[in-house]
Formats: C-alpha cells, sequence, structure tokens
C-alpha cells in the first residue's frame, strides 16, 4: 500500500468503521476489496475456531441486575435458529431444481447461489447443517463460474484451414473425434471412501494402498496452442494444463485462480476447471515415470499433489498424490492444508 496502512489492514478498517457484520461476512467484504484493488494478485484468507457469531461494534443488550430465569429464553432463541435454518434448507433446495434448468444461464446460477450465501452466513450454534450448506453453496458457485455462458463458443482445438470461396464446393463434414476411450463424470458429487475404491477398481487406477494392480492406460500428446501448453489425452477426451500452478493453495484459493485463469483464456479456452476424483486418478502411473513422481513426464515435475473438487465429507476433499513417503493415488485433506491446482477441461 502507499499510505498509513496496507491494503488488507485498510480495508478491514474500513469495513469495520462502515458497517455492522457478523466477522465472517465481513472478513468477505474486505477481501473483495483487497481483490479488487490489487487485481487479484491478492486474496487474504482466514482461519477460524470461533463456535458462535462476532461483531466488532458495541451493541449488545442490557440485561437486568437480576436476570429471570432464561431457560425459556433459551428454548425461544433454539426455535428462531430451527426456523432459519428449515428457510435455508428451502432456498438451497429451491436453487437446486433451478440448477437443473439448463435454460437459465449460469451467471444468473452464480448469481442467485452467492444470494443465498450472503442471506444465510451467520453460524447457527444448535447445528452444523449450515457449515455443510455453505460448502455446498461454494462448490456449485465455483462450478458454474467454470462453465461458459451462451453464446461463449469455446475456440477450436485444431485450426481449421480457411475454406476457399467456391460457390459449387461443399463444406466438409465435422471431424469424428480421435478419442473412442473412457468419459468421466465432470460434475462433482459427494462421494464415499467405499464408493471411491470402486471408481479405483472399475477403471483400473493405480493406488498404492486400495489398487497396486492398476495399468490405466493414457493416450497423452503434448500440444502448443500459442505460447501456451496442453497435455491432450485421447484415451479420455481430457485437456490437461501442462505445468499446472507454481504454488500450492488452500481449496478456497483454488477455485480463485482457476477464475483468474479463466479469464485470462489459457490457451484460447475459458472453461478450466478442478478434476473430479476419477479424472485425477487416471493421470497417476502405476511406477515412478517423471522423477520420483508417479506420474507421465509430459507433465511438469513440481507438482506432487492436486485438489479434485470432489467432497468425502463435510471439509474432505478428494486430492490426488503423485508421492508422499512412497505413496500415490486417492487421499482427503482439509481446505485449509495447500495442495497444487492442475487445470482440467473437456474436449467437446
Amino acid at each position: 500500500g502507499q499510505g498509513r496502512n496496507g491494503i488488507s489492514t485498510k480495508h478491514l478498517i474500513r469495513v469495520i468503521r462502515e458497517s455492522e457484520l457478523e466477522i465472517a461476512h465481513l472478513l468477505r467484504q474486505v477481501r473483495k476489496g483487497v481483490s479488487a484493488e490489487t487485481g487479484g494478485t491478492q486474496i487474504p484468507w482466514e482461519s477460524s475456531s470461533l463456535m458462535g457469531g462476532f461483531y466488532f461494534y458495541d451493541k449488545k443488550p442490557v440485561l437486568p441486575v437480576d436476570p429471570p430465569d432464561l431457560g425459556l429464553e433459551k428454548l425461544k432463541q433454539e426455535a428462531a435458529w430451527r426456523n432459519w435454518q428449515k428457510k435455508m434448507v428451502q432456498n438451497v433446495e429451491m436453487m437446486k431444481k433451478i440448477d437443473r434448468d439448463a435454460a437459465i444461464s449460469s451467471e444468473t446460477k452464480v448469481k442467485a447461489w452467492e444470494k443465498i450465501l450472503e442471506n444465510f452466513n451467520q453460524n447457527n450454534p444448535y447445528s452444523k447443517q449450515d457449515e455443510q450448506l455453505r460448502t455446498y453453496i461454494e462448490t456449485r458457485i465455483r462450478y458454474w463460474h467454470s462453465v461458459p455462458g451462451p453464446g461463449k463458443n469455446e475456440p477450436s482445438l485444431i485450426k481449421k484451414k480457411t475454406a476457399r470461396k467456391t460457390a459449387t464446393k461443399k463444406q466438409p463434414k465435422p471431424r469424428t473425434p480421435s478419442w473412442a476411450g473412457h468419459r468421466f463424470r465432470s460434475r462433482y458429487q459427494t462421494v464415499s471412501k467405499k464408493a471411491a475404491r470402486t471408481v479405483l477398481k472399475k477403471y483400473d487406477f493405480y493406488d498404492s494402498a486400495a489398487n497396486k494392480t492398476g495399468q490405466f492406460k493414457n493416450k497423452f500428446q503434448l500440444r502448443k496452442i500459442g505460447n501456451d501448453r496442453v497435455v491432450v489425452d485421447l484415451a479420455t477426451g481430457l485437456m490437461w494444463h501442462q505445468a499446472g500452478s507454481r504454488d500450492s493453495m488452500v481449496f478456497e484459493n483454488a477455485g480463485k485462480w482457476l477464475r483468474n485463469l479463466n479469464q485470462k483464456g489459457y490457451a484460447g479456452f475459458h472453461d478450466w476447471r478442478l478434476p473430479t476424483l476419477e479424472e485425477g486418478a487416471s493421470l497417476v502411473e502405476n511406477r515412478m515415470r517423471n522423477g520420483n513422481l508417479y506420474i507421465d513426464p509430459v507433465f511438469s515435475p513440481n507438482q506432487r499433489h492436486l485438489w479434485t473438487g470432489d467432497i468425502q465429507q463435510a471439509q474432505h476433499y478428494y486430492v490426488i498424490l503423485f508421492n508422499y513417503k512412497g505413496q500415490a493415488g486417492l487421499f482427503t485433506y482439509p481446505p485449509w492444508l495447500h495442495v497444487s491446482v492442475r487445470p482440467v477441461r473437456s474436449i467437446r
């Protein structure tokens, strides 16, 4: 910053003075302000163990010297929170139906999910359901941010030759995709540990703990599009970012890193996203092939792990490891740990 305080401190002081928000909502406003001022290059984040709401401003109710029995008051508070929680569930269920409507744009869905997140930003002291729902909402927001809006046609992987202007020459037929292998799920889900192991066996993915005999075969091709490098897998119809993120990061910042990548249009595309656990697991080789990593040498050797968008349970995301103390395969991490990002997109 240029003034008395740094940029984060400046926005924190501003929001404290100008608002009466609960701390979680307040810090999100600070994060938005800092991101906007720095063009997305500085993203504050926080770690919290608060059990209830906290406010900087002092507007505590004045209690009588000899308070009456608060048993009834506590029951009223619990009833109010139950009603609040019920409304949050109703909003999420209604939005799930809207999510399935293909006629509604991704931008509209993002705004609707963000509105629900804003309206229900408080922490219910009598339930953890609100925390789980907020995690789900944030997952939907990340997903719809990665989906191109209507009319935004993705650029072609292969540049076509300019057709000659002739009145009689017919246009060539669309090329059939050259891959004929597996098509993996691309939408994020909550996947149990048992179901994840079933996936490893189904596709014969290598995992040092759950499937040591896995021998899934990829068909990688390194391609250069402009100044950007991508890896196309003809066995799965996926395109991977060849290098991935330079640094590892917490899960929340992974979503912001991807949005920045899509805004720039890496390799001419705007629909890069985190892989699902199936897509990520397909990269794990059954032996060390890239230095001491269980991944094909066509990829940059700087990443020992990568985030996926799938959840095992609340606050536990699936992560793909390419070597950690001799182990490789599918693991779960909490979102506050630092993990690398290797974006992927489906070739249509």
